[in-house]
C-alpha cells in the first residue's frame, strides 16, 4: 500500500512471538543466499531447497533469505534490491552464484542439510522482540534483544525486509520466496553489546516505501545477530507482518503539522508543549498501540505557547498500563502525530 497517511502503526504480537520462541527447541538456522532469476545453477540449487530443506525435519527451523546480485543485471529482482543485496554480497567476498551461508559460513550443497542440523542443536541464548511503528513515511523500528546465559560484545544486528515476488527468470524459477527488499539496519549491520540478563534496545528507521499496492506481496522481518570477525549467526528470527496489526490512528494528510514537544515526569505525566499558530478548540487523544481510543480531552487554546498534560490514565480516571501509546493533538486545522512510552 503506498502511505499517504501520516501516521500508520505496526505492532508484533508478542503472544505470538513469545510462544514461538519458547515453542520451539531447536536453533532456528539462517540460510543465506546469494542468486539470480536468470543463473541456471541457481536454478538447481532452488531444487536442492525444495526437495531436501524443505521436507527435512528441519524445515520449520530454517529462515531464508535471497539476495539477488548481478550475475546477470537484467534480473528485475537484482534491478529491485541491488543496494542492498550487492553491499551484503561483498561484505562476506561473494563472487559467483549460487553461493549459500549457513548461520554465517560458507557451505556447499552437499552439506546443506548436515550443517543446517548442526547448527539447530546449537545454544539459543539470544532472544529477540520486535515493534514497529510508522510516522510520517518512515517506518520506526525497535529491537529487544536479551541473553539467556553469555555476553556478547560488538556483535552486529541486522534487520532486513524481506517479501515473495512472482517472476519467471530464464532459469525456470518463477515463485521466490524471503527475496531482500531492504536493510534499515544497512547490509553491515549496528553494532551492539548484548548483555547477559538485561535487555539491549536497537531503534533503526527507514522508509515505509517498501510497501507497494500488490497485497498479496507476504511480507516480514528478519532480525539476525552476526559475530563482527567470524560472521557467525548467534541468533536469527522472522517476523511475518500478518502478525501485525494496522491501527486506525492517522493524520488527514492535507493538514499542516503542528511542532509538539514532550517531556515525561517520572513515568507519571507526559506534557505537549506547543505553539499555537490560532485561538481555536482543540483537542488530544491518547491510543493504544492497536488503535483504540484510551483518552481524549477538549479544551481550548489561545495563539501563543503553551501545553497540556496527560497523566497516563483512561478516560475514566483508571491508570493505564506501561506500553507504547500514539497521540493526536489537533487544533484547528493544525494536527501532530506520534508515539510515546509510558
Amino acid at each position: 500500500m503506498k502511505t499517504t497517511l501520516a501516521l500508520l502503526a505496526f505492532l508484533t504480537l508478542f503472544q505470538i512471538s513469545t510462544f514461538q520462541t519458547f515453542a520451539q527447541t531447536n536453533k532456528p538456522v539462517l540460510f543465506e543466499m546469494f542468486t539470480n532469476s536468470h543463473c541456471g545453477p541457481c536454478g538447481s540449487a532452488y531444487g536442492v531447497i525444495n526437495s531436501q530443506l524443505k521436507s527435512s525435519q528441519y524445515s520449520d527451523d530454517i529462515i531464508y533469505v535471497f539476495y539477488h546480485v548481478a550475475t546477470y543485471t537484467d534480473d528485475k529482482l537484482y534491478q529491485d534490491s541491488k543496494t542492498e543485496s550487492m553491499p551484503r554480497a561483498s561484505s562476506y567476498g561473494v563472487s559467483s552464484t549460487p553461493t549459500v551461508y549457513i548461520d554465517g559460513v560458507r557451505t556447499g550443497s552437499s552439506n546443506w542439510l548436515s550443517s543446517i542440523g548442526a547448527r539447530t542443536q546449537k545454544s539459543h541464548d539470544i532472544e529477540l522482540n520486535v515493534t514497529a511503528i510508522g510516522i510520517g513515511q518512515n517506518m520506526e523500528i525497535t529491537i529487544n534483544a536479551i541473553s539467556k546465559s553469555l555476553e556478547y560484545s560488538n556483535v552486529k544486528l541486522l534487520v532486513g525486509y524481506v517479501k515473495n515476488v512472482n517472476y519467471l527468470g530464464r532459469n525456470g524459477v518463477s515463485q521466490h520466496n524471503n527475496v531482500m527488499v531492504t536493510m534499515p539496519s544497512t547490509y553491515n549491520g549496528q553494532t551492539v553489546s548484548i548483555s547477559k540478563d538485561s535487555t539491549t534496545k536497537i531503534e533503526l528507521s527507514s522508509p515505509l516505501s517498501f510497501f507497494d499496492n500488490d497485497s498479496s506481496f507476504y511480507r516480514r522481518f528478519i532480525v539476525f545477530v552476526q559475530d563482527s570477525v567470524t560472521k557467525e549467526v548467534y541468533a536469527s528470527k522472522q517476523f511475518d507482518l500478518e502478525y501485525l496489526v494496522l491501527t486506525n490512528v492517522k493524520n488527514e494528510k492535507d493538514k499542516p503539522s503542528l511542532p509538539v514537544t514532550i517531556s515525561q515526569t517520572d513515568n507519571s505525566l507526559t506534557t505537549f508543549t506547543f505553539e499555537s499558530p490560532i485561538s481555536a478548540n482543540a483537542y488530544l487523544q491518547i491510543f493504544d498501540i492497536l488503535g483504540n481510543l484510551v483518552f481524549n480531552s477538549d479544551f481550548a487554546v489561545q495563539q501563543q505557547k503553551q501545553s497540556i498534560d496527560w497523566n497516563h490514565t483512561f478516560s475514566n480516571g483508571s491508570t493505564v498500563p506501561n506500553g507504547v501509546y500514539l497521540y493526536k493533538l489537533n487544533i484547528g486545522m493544525f494536527q501532530s502525530t506520534g508515539k510515546l512510552s509510558k
